[in-house]
C-alpha cells in the first residue's frame, strides 16, 4: 500500500473509531438503583441502552421499595462507559499506529 493509502486509511480508522465513541456516549448504558430490603440491601439492574436525552423508564415491581432518598433511581452506568470508550479509542489507536508507513529496514518511523 503506498502512502496515500495509509492516509486514507489511518483517517478512515479514526474517523470510524471517533464516531463509535461518540455513540458510545450518546447511548449509554443505564442501571436502576433499588433496596430490596428497606435500604439495606441495593441492587443494581442493567436497563440496556438508550439516549443520554431520554433516560429509559424502569417497570414498577411491587415486590422491591425504590431507594427513598434517591430522586433519581435511573443512572448512567459511569464505569462502564468510561471502559468501553476507553477500549473503543485504544482499539482505534493501535490501528492507526499499526497503519504507519514502514521505513526502508521495515521499522516504523518512530521506532529508529
Amino acid at each position: 500500500m503506498n502512502e496515500a493509502g495509509l492516509s486514507i486509511a489511518r483517517k478512515v480508522v479514526l474517523y470510524v473509531g471517533l464516531l463509535v465513541a461518540g455513540l458510545l456516549i450518546a447511548y449509554p448504558h443505564w442501571n436502576r438503583v433499588y433496596s430490596v430490603d428497606m435500604g439495606v440491601t441495593f441492587v443494581s439492574e442493567g436497563l440496556g441502552r438508550s439516549s443520554i436525552a431520554a433516560p429509559p423508564f424502569p417497570v414498577p415491581n411491587p415486590s422491591v421499595s425504590s431507594w427513598a432518598d434517591d430522586d433519581k433511581p435511573v443512572r448512567i452506568n459511569y464505569v462502564r462507559l468510561f471502559i468501553e470508550v476507553a477500549f473503543a479509542l485504544a482499539f482505534t489507536f493501535a490501528v492507526m499506529s499499526a497503519l504507519r508507513k514502514p521505513t526502508e529496514n521495515g521499522k516504523h518511523d518512530a521506532e529508529e
